[in-house]
């Protein structure tokens, strides 16, 4: 009984542990090419985790193609983000907690067929360890960045965004030209890992926060134009519940 009575604490302090959490990671990247049509496909090379986050940019040539949405193979739809229309156009959308398996690696973008084709390029990653509700509230944007001459390693910036918690951050870049663009990661104010097709007119990466904070995204191409920059941060999911035991009875 005394040796029951000395184990007690610490069999409370296993049950009050909360669970582990997996960290947010890139699982998949897939890219796909528009070619003068009202749908664009992009699909993975493996079938989708039930659970994940999916994140994709689409640019476009014109501003008068008009997006009409992003769905997968299970038919579930994508959320919008961002859209962005100067003189090119290019648009982010999400698709949180995938049914996943072998529909779900088919991920197609529709265009209004009584306007204008498009000709462009979509990118898409799988993402795991993020929240079911996955996007950190308005941290997101797609960035004009009119003119980069001569790119650098870290040339091509994003907008700033502020994240809640140590979040998974997307980011692309797509340049005017839509020529074959070597891309370099960005390695400051913090190192990005490259994924996807290279060299391509839409380049992609991420990056996975230690901590929450202000951040941007840089990218680098061997080319200079006009680019858009997007950026999405995806949050991991709060911490797990708190089990106690409850009802001991020490009897002598």
């Amino acid at each position: 009984m005394r040796k029951l009575l000395f184990l007690l604490p610490f069999l409370l302090l296993l049950c009050s542990a909360p669970p582990a959490k997996a960290a947010a990671a890139f699982v998949q990247v897939c890219n796909g090419t528009i070619a003068a049509s009202f749908t664009g496909t992009c699909t993975f090379g493996s079938n989708v985790t039930a659970g994940n986050t999916i994140a994709c940019a689409i640019a476009v040539g014109r501003t008068d193609t008009t997006f009409m949405g992003v769905a997968d193979g299970n038919a579930s739809s994508f959320t919008a983000l961002d859209n962005i229309t100067p003189s090119q156009q290019m648009a982010t959308y999400y698709l949180p907690n995938s049914t996943g398996g072998a529909l779900g690696k088919v991920i197609t973008v529709t265009f209004n067929a009584g306007g204008h084709n498009a000709t462009g390029q979509m990118v898409c990653h799988e993402i795991s360890g993020v929240a079911t509700a996955s996007l950190d509230g308005t941290a997101h944007s797609i960035r004009d960045q009119t003119s980069v001459t001569t790119p650098t390693t870290n040339g091509i910036i994003s907008n700033s965004i502020t994240t809640s918690a140590a979040d998974y951050i997307f980011s692309a870049a797509y340049e005017f030209a839509v020529g074959g663009d070597t891309w370099t990661a960005g390695t400051t104010p913090n190192a990005f890992t490259y994924v996807g097709t290279n060299p391509a007119g839409l380049g992609s990466e991420y990056f996975v926060q230690s901590s929450s904070g202000i951040l941007t995204s840089t990218m680098g191409s061997n080319r200079g134009s006009e680019f858009y920059v997007a950026i999405i941060a995806f949050k991991p999911p709060s911490a797990g519940g708190v089990k106690r035991l409850r009802g001991a009875v020490v009897s002598r």
